[in-house]
């Protein structure tokens, strides 16, 4: 199992989960956001008792008899999460996991650790990786290799990120050792000022001795918290101006559900705990980094007027403005910073011949409204967001276009593919 990890990027794959149409943004414009996304507990009485890490050597002594437990590679004797978030949504979220390795295939899972952040504006911190004998004696202390890199650009649709990766190396890592490790990912400087979300299995693939997850917010704050399946109390206590939210379960067994079952329908318990921005406090953040991205230059214009000049209907026009965006501007996202986010300019997208998902879609509107037709953009999820109520930026990493329809609704068009063309939705209820 990977460290939990916020994914970066975008695809061109869309599977309609949920529209959001929200109005009230400046000058009358629309944005459509497309939200296809121990001992037993206790009462704890003190501010440093419910946020202390919990010791390792206390949780060595839950090393399990592996022949209990022969259908996995490994188990968890600890699963430990803090997260700490501020009104501005800068926070650290300070993770610790120790397993016992039963089976070789645990071995590989475990002797490679990686983890990645954005410079300037997250970065991880690893506390610590140990290699021990099941009674705590020490193999190894730290990685045998460890190395920083960036992530290189696929050569097919590639994505130029600024996300760094630490990879690690454990030596030692055989059946019947322990992997103890125990790092923190801090958020310095977050894209949209108030934006924090989080995310919590406690049920997992694997058994779980001891799993916990506390989340310490300001006592002023009204978090979104979405609570999937949990069958055990949660304890809240405040102190010091700070409010704390903990979840926490001992002996967690995995669970299955049935081959073609939906996912929510199998009991794994899940927590997520989001700001409390509301969904026009995102519309708004991106409507201001797009205002001034849907102008044309002349140059700019007359390409597109070349593009549709044959064109004799508004269907057909449509057609052959969705084929050349989709088909003739070749997929590249450069992902650095803010321009992750921020679409290019119309005339840049055209005279680079590339762009990512915003960057077409930007490019589509641009040209819509100089034909007098309307658009706008659609921020989504392209494996859909189960939870509308959990506001955040991180819940999309896809764009694509919306037009209204004369009878209500929306035709939504992806400007990443051609294998949706705009007959596909049903363009012609727009004519």
């Amino acid at each position: 199992m990977t460290p939990r990890s916020r994914a970066t990027g975008y695809t061109a794959t869309i599977r309609f989960m949920r529209t959001l149409v929200l109005k009230g943004l400046r000058g009358g414009a629309w944005l459509a956001l497309l939200a296809a996304f121990g001992a037993s507990p206790h009462r704890l009485g003190a501010q440093d008792a419910l946020v202390r890490p919990i010791a390792s050597d206390s949780i060595y002594r839950l090393v399990v008899d592996s022949s209990a437990y022969k259908d996995y590679p490994f188990v968890y004797l600890l699963d430990d999460g803090i997260v700490r978030f501020d009104a501005d949504g800068r926070g650290v979220q300070r993770y610790h996991q120790i397993v016992q390795i039963l089976k070789p295939e645990g071995v590989e899972a475990w002797a490679e650790r990686e983890f990645s952040f954005r410079p300037g504006h997250t970065k991880v911190t690893v506390e610590w990786m140990r290699v021990l004998k099941p009674n705590g004696a020490l193999i190894s202390d730290k990685p045998t290799i460890s190395q920083a890199s960036d992530i290189p650009a696929a050569m097919s649709n590639p994505v130029y990120s600024d996300t760094k990766v630490l990879r690690y190396s454990l030596g030692g890592v055989a059946v019947g050792t322990l992997v103890d490790i125990s790092w923190t990912d801090e958020t310095t400087d977050p894209f949209l000022r108030g934006d924090f979300v989080s995310n919590w299995t406690t049920t997992m693939a694997y058994p779980a001795m001891r799993s916990r997850f506390v989340a310490d917010l300001p006592a002023s704050m009204s978090p979104k918290i979405a609570e999937r399946h949990v069958d055990f109390k949660r304890i809240d206590e405040t102190g010091g101006g700070r409010k704390f939210y903990v979840w926490q379960k001992q002996s967690v067994m995995p669970v299955k559900g049935e081959v073609i079952a939906p996912d929510s329908s199998i009991p794994r318990a899940s927590i997520s705990i989001a700001s409390s921005l509301k969904w026009n406090d995102v519309a708004r953040w991106y409507s201001g980094l797009a205002k001034d991205r849907y102008g044309l230059s002349p140059r700019a214009v007359a390409i597109v007027d070349s593009v549709v000049r044959t064109q004799r209907t508004a269907d057909d026009t449509l057609r052959a403005l969705h084929k050349w965006i989709a088909k003739d501007i070749r997929y590249v996202s450069i992902a650095l910073g803010l321009s992750g986010y921020q679409p290019r300019f119309p005339d840049s997208t055209i005279v680079s011949g590339l762009g990512d998902c915003k960057d077409k879609a930007t490019l589509f509107i641009a040209a819509a409204r100089h034909l007098g037709l309307t658009a706008y953009p659609v921020l989504l999820n392209s494996f859909g967001v189960y939870d509308t109520s959990l506001v955040s930026i991180n819940q999309f990493d896809h764009a694509i276009a919306a037009m209204p329809k004369k009878s209500g609704g929306y035709t939504f068009l992806d400007l990443t593919t051609n294998a949706f063309p705009p007959d596909f939705f049903g363009m012609a209820a727009m004519a």
